[in-house]
């Protein structure tokens, strides 16, 4: 950790997954969707599909979106 840095701002703190995160949420008129791995399972044996859930949440206001 470079504090020199750290201290006026010049390092990020945060991943690039929360990065696109933010934007998206911006994007999205203040929605926050949580990002996901998989959208869905598929069952070998019976072809049975399973949806993995989206999970949103309000996260800032339309407007300052």
């Amino acid at each position: 950790m470079n504090f020199g840095t750290i201290a006026f701002g010049q390092r990020f703190e945060v991943t690039p997954i929360q990065m696109v995160a933010m934007v998206g949420t911006i994007a999205n008129k203040g929605k926050y969707v949580k990002p996901r791995v998989v959208k869905q399972i598929i069952d070998n044996k019976t072809g049975e599909a399973r949806d993995i859930d989206v999970e949103t949440q309000d996260a800032i206001s339309k407007e300052t979106a």
